[in-house]
């Protein structure tokens, strides 16, 4: 009988007969009557990266068409594999929406990529929705215009076991006549280093512990001040607050107007800035950007005060070293903490995130309270 234990080690009882045919000798009435533990260590690998395809249809990594009208095609020079498929995009709400899914992964961060054949005929705004089971961790605009044939990040998540997935669809996709598809080609996870203690970049070089939550991380000791204000870290120089305004670190509104206020509990220092959230163009920009940061890899959070009435599709455009990407979330939950925008690559002093109202609704306000960039150590 073979039993599993926790360690990974395979406790096999064998009837002496069994043994002694496995060792290649005789056989007595002693012996068959018998029974000797045999410890059969066992190394078992659990799978560090997964590649799902369009093509995929195994029980432990699939690929779904779950709505709408996809199509398929071949163009083996920069698609992944042997093809990819694609359907029509839409201005409005989506009509057609699919998915990548991998059971076989253990849980813990994992970078995250996506790959799609580049085309001028494709959406500049592919919503990538990153998912931990049923629960969406992020959804991260991509502009299938420009970088195809390769990986592209779509950022850091933090996953259950088997719970890794992505989803695309065609919502909002057409931002102008040229924008007539979007495709579905390939995704891919790979494993980073679990939870770590971050260090402050702050001259005191006092170190803070930080706990996984999903996609989120949560500082393990961050005090709410009863509904009102809070510096839930000391300041450093990588976090960058709405009312900053000195050359090293600043938030400056680029466009549109914003109030400041105090009205919703749980936001970053003094107050937040807002703005009133819009279904199409953008009218408001505000850019937060941190100055005599080295290069290398930073995970970028935010943080604001989170309410019912706040737009649930905010757009952060982090601006690093291999372009920009775009990441929407939603503004009615996961206040007074910091939210993991994803990990990237920066220049030195080139830390840049802006947050804008475009097609930013359901919901009436934006808030733009304050981001953070973190050092990780490189993969």
């Amino acid at each position: 009988m073979l039993v599993h234990d926790s360690s990974s080690t395979a406790r096999v009882l064998l009837a002496a007969a069994c043994l002694s045919l496995l060792l290649g000798i005789g056989t007595g009435p002693a012996l068959a009557d018998s029974a000797v533990d045999v410890q059969i260590r066992v190394r078992i690998n659990v799978p560090a990266t997964a590649i799902v395809d369009n093509t995929d249809a195994l029980a432990w990594k699939k690929y779904e068409e779950l709505s709408g009208n996809w199509r398929r095609r071949k163009r083996p020079s920069d698609c992944y594999g042997t093809n990819y498929t694609w359907t029509k995009t839409e201005a409005g709400a989506e009509t057609a929406r699919a998915r990548w899914s991998c059971t076989s992964l253990a849980a813990g961060n994992y970078e995250v990529y996506a790959w799609w054949p580049a085309s001028r005929f494709q959406s500049t705004s592919v919503p990538y929705v990153v998912m931990n089971g049923s629960s969406s961790l992020a959804t991260v605009l991509v502009d299938q215009t420009a970088n195809g044939g390769q990986w592209n990040l779509l950022g850091v998540y933090g996953f259950d076991a088997g719970g890794h997935g992505v989803e695309i669809h065609n919502g909002q996709t057409r931002q102008s006549k040229q924008d007539r598809r979007l495709c579905a080609d390939a995704v891919k996870f790979v494993r980073v280093e679990s939870a770590q203690t971050l260090e402050s970049t702050d001259p005191m070089s006092e170190t803070y512990d930080w706990e996984e939550a999903g996609g989120i991380i949560v500082p393990a000791t961050a005090p709410i001040d009863g509904g009102t204000g809070t510096d839930a870290l000391p300041s450093c120089d990588g976090i960058v607050d709405n009312r900053d305004s000195t050359w090293q670190k600043s938030c400056k509104r680029l466009s549109g107007s914003w109030s400041l206020s105090t009205g919703v509990g749980a936001y970053y220092g003094r107050d937040y800035a807002y703005t009133n959230a819009k279904l199409d163009d953008e009218t408001a920009r505000a850019r937060f950007i941190c100055r005599g940061l080295s290069a290398g890899r930073y995970g970028v959070y935010a943080w604001w005060s989170a309410t019912s009435n706040r737009a649930t599709r905010v757009a952060y455009e982090i601006h690093h070293a291999k372009g920009v990407t775009t990441v929407r979330l939603d503004q009615t939950k996961n206040g007074g903490q910091w939210n993991l925008l994803g990990t990237y690559d920066f220049d030195a002093s080139s830390h840049v995130v802006e947050i804008h109202n475009g097609q930013s609704t359901p919901g009436k306000f934006v808030c733009a309270d304050a981001v953070r960039f973190v050092r990780v150590p490189p993969p």
